[in-house]
Parts: structure tokens; sequence; C-alpha cells
């Protein structure tokens, strides 16, 4: 386990890619659950009731899986959906985990500036990590990525925005 959290974060550090991390089914589905209960996490650590928050992580998980299905298929790479999902989302994990201190902190210290800066920067990482990942992926530059990433990350936060606001 120690090994696999040194993976994460050398392809958060940009050293490695998915394509270190073993191909298992296993591994897939564990870091997809794990991701999906730090994302609860950070979302009760920026104030959302419980019930926003498991349907936030759902939605979150749920559309990693599908987006990144339907790139990889799209291609013609299906064979690195298994290593790229597990990148994504025991990357997004580690982020996850750096992520929920500072929102507590951030509201604990009344919104601070310097904290919101902090958060600011760990988002923009996370898009990187992401677009990383992706361009490994995909075997393309890094500015394809790029825009994938920022494609992944508005997608999920407008529908996970938009189913929200529908249930309200």
């Amino acid at each position: 386990m120690h090994a696999l959290i040194k993976v994460f974060l050398e392809i958060c550090w940009f050293r490695r890619g998915p394509q270190d991390i073993p191909t298992a089914s296993v591994l897939r589905n564990l870091a997809v659950i794990v991701y999906t209960l730090t994302g609860t996490l950070v979302a009760l650590g920026a104030q959302e009731t419980p019930e926003r928050a498991i349907l936030g992580g759902l939605i979150d998980a749920t559309l990693i899986i599908l987006l990144t299905t339907a790139l990889l298929w799209f291609l013609g790479k299906p064979e690195r959906l298994t290593q790229t999902l597990t990148a994504l989302t025991g990357c997004g994990t580690l982020l996850n985990l750096i992520s929920y201190p500072m929102l507590l902190l951030f509201y604990a210290a009344g919104e601070s500036p310097f904290v919101s800066l902090l958060l600011s920067a760990v988002a923009i990482w996370n898009i990187m990590v992401v677009a990383h990942i992706l361009r490994h992926a995909i075997g393309q530059p890094l500015f394809v990525g790029m825009a994938l990433a920022i494609v992944y990350v508005v997608t999920i936060l407008l529908t996970i925005n938009w189913t929200i606001k529908s249930l309200t």
C-alpha cells in the first residue's frame, strides 16, 4: 500500500504517469470508493449538508468514470481505462485530503484570504494533475490534457451545482 501511495504522490508531482500503476480492477474500484468518500468529506468541510455532500461525491465519481470511459473509447484506447481511472481517483483522493484541513481552517479563520489562496493553489494543482494523467492516457501534448482537464472540471462542477439546485 505504501508503494502505491508513493506512485500516486509521484504522479501528483508530475514524475510518473498512469502507466506506472498496476492494471487491477480491484485497485481501481477501491480508489473510486475512497475518492468518493474523501470528496464527500471535502464537501462536508465546505459546509454542505450531508445529503448534498454525498450526492456531490457520487456525481463527481460517476462523471469521472463516464467522461474517462467515453474519452478513451472514442480515441481507441480502452485498454488504458483501469490505470487512468485509478490514477485520477487515487491522486484525487490525495488532493482531497490536502484540501480538507484547509477548508476547515478557511471557515474557522473567517474565510481567510491566505487560506483562500492556498485552496486556489490546490485547485490549480488538481487541474494540472488531471491534465498530466489525461495526456499520458491519450498520448497527446500537455495542452491537450489541459483542455480536457478544464472540460472535466467545468462539467463536473456544473453538473453537481445543477443537480443540487434542482433538488432544492
